[in-house]
């Protein structure tokens, strides 16, 4: 009973080919004459389905490796196989014939590449927008053929584009077959056809032009060459190993990238909302959409496959080019959200516009250095600078916050008491677009910097007043910090004194930049 159930989801062609081992060891290109003699011409078997058969019957050990004749190698079926055979109740008597797996070379391996398969890969190539879906073999094969009319031939795979060689317009039949798994693994692909798959397809008259996603693509000059592909239900044998492929990167990778996005956007403890405040909406906004297009389009490419894999099983005509056409359009549309997103965030990243802050003209929302060491301390430009604040000031915005500041000024500063030393303010203010962004964006920045710094410690917040929320915080080096919140307006500064005074208390300093956002 095991065996039957194994056997049962197997089509009658596969069944044929089992049965032509039954009295000796075949090679690959003997199996298709030996099954069209023994069926009086009834079954003719191309190259590609014989190919995905051996493969099959390979993997369910029906078949045995039983050494080589010359550079083939030739298989005999296994106790398990004649089980099989016995337990379907196929008709096995095939008429014996000589055994054609010798070593002669077929005239048509060795032909000259007319179609540009075998060119130097340094000659320039066009590139062309794919009209559609990645996995439509049959679409894929028909654009193929049409732009060999036009004198374009098949070249190489470029994400959404192909790329084809320019020579002389004539008719040339393309076809693509899914590439296998390689032996005893289930997950990775043989990149190139070995020796045996090569020599198969060439005795029948294809020669092989590349590959394509997850296909390899063959093309003959010879209008009478058989196809590939003659049983349906043997061709949806060799589609599961493609729809993995496409479950897990066009599907579940794109899908646990967008949940491991929303889910850092959730959590505040990890500073995405200030990353997007700092980058800006648009750039995120963007990468959702992106992943969202490619979560849609490989839904759609998955559930294409299957429901070809169905029909072929059913041995119905595929009807899925509309389906095919409408995941071309959103792999389109991945790329452009992609390229638009590559700009943007190449733009956001880039170093932006420090200006110095003896070149900035428009008045400060806050209070500077010299403001904040008080009217008694003397504050003059370190060396070697001889005028005006010393420091630099970057400034942009965007829709969740329209005007972003941050801010660094050094000085030389004397002390009343007469102590000098080097002072530093560090600064970023922050004006959102809503009060309620303003008080999620304090506390997310008091979070962030409690897991980045180590030596983080909690001060008692000093007495300000004119503001809705105040924290302050050791960081780094013992310099106190200021995180105050006014409305939809975010501060958070830090003030540094070294040399041979003490700092500046925070009580004495932050009161004075509160006020400075009062005004």
């Amino acid at each position: 009973m095991a065996t039957h159930a194994r056997t049962t989801s197997l089509p009658e062609s596969a069944m044929l080919v089992l049965a032509a081992f039954r009295t000796r060891a075949l090679c690959a290109t003997a199996i298709a004459n030996r099954v069209e003699r023994a069926t009086g011409g009834a079954v003719r078997l191309g190259p590609a389905t014989v190919d995905t058969i051996l493969t099959e019957l390979l993997r369910r050990r029906f078949l045995r490796a039983a050494g080589a004749a010359g550079r083939l190698t030739c298989y005999a079926i296994t106790g398990r196989g004649r089980d099989a055979l016995q337990a379907a109740g196929r008709a096995a008597a095939l008429v014996d014939a000589p055994d054609e797996c010798g070593d002669a070379p077929d005239e048509r391996n060795d032909a000259p590449d007319e179609c540009g398969a075998d060119r130097p890969a340094r000659r320039r190539l066009c590139y062309r927008l794919r009209p559609c879906a990645p996995t439509d073999m049959d679409g894929l094969a028909a654009w193929f053929s049409a732009m060999a009319e036009k004198g374009l031939f098949f070249q190489r795979d470029w994400g959404l584009a192909a790329g084809f060689a320019r020579g002389v317009p004539r008719a040339v039949r393309y076809r693509l077959t899914p590439m296998r798994n390689r032996p005893h693994e289930t997950w990775s692909f043989t990149p190139d056809p070995d020796a045996e798959q090569l020599s198969l397809f060439r005795s029948c008259g294809w020669q092989p032009a590349g590959s394509y996603g997850w296909f390899h693509v063959y093309r003959t000059d010879d209008p009478a060459a058989r196809e590939l592909h003659t049983d349906p239900a043997v061709l949806a044998l060799a589609l599961p190993p493609v729809m993995r492929r496409v479950a897990i990167n066009h599907l579940l990778l794109p899908l646990l990238l967008l949940c491991f996005l929303l889910l850092r956007l959730l959590d505040g403890d990890r500073g995405c909302l200030l990353a997007a405040v700092e980058i800006g909406p648009v750039p995120l906004l963007l990468v959702f959409a992106s992943l969202l297009f490619a979560v849609l389009r490989g839904l759609l490419d998955l559930c294409s496959l299957r429901l070809r894999q169905s029909r072929l099983r059913r041995g119905t005509p595929d009807a899925g080019r509309r389906r095919g056409r409408l995941a071309a359009l959103l792999g389109r549309g991945v790329v452009l959200y992609g390229l638009t997103l590559a700009c943007v965030v190449l733009r956001m990243c880039l170093p932006g516009r420090e200006t110095p802050l003896a070149r900035y003209a428009d008045a400060l929302p806050f209070a500077s250095l010299r403001t904040l060491m008080g009217e008694d301390a003397v504050c003059l430009p370190p060396e070697p600078y001889d005028a005006g604040p010393v420091g630099e000031l970057r400034e942009w915005g965007n829709l969740l916050a329209p005007r972003c500041i941050e801010y660094a000024e050094q000085a030389d500063v004397i002390l009343p008491d007469g102590a000098a030393g080097n002072g530093a303010l560090y600064l970023r203010y922050y004006r959102l677009a809503d009060p309620w962004l303003a008080e999620r964006l304090f506390g997310e920045l008091y979070r962030f910097d409690r897991k980045r710094y180590e030596g983080f410690a909690t001060l008692e917040a000093p007495p300000v007043t004119g503001v809705d929320e105040v924290a302050a915080y050791v960081r780094i080096a013992g310099a106190p910090a200021l995180l105050l919140r006014q409305g939809s307006v975010v501060l958070q500064a830090e003030l540094v004194f070294s040399g041979g005074g003490e700092t500046p208390p925070l009580e004495r300093w932050a009161p004075l930049l509160a006020q400075s956002l009062a005004e």
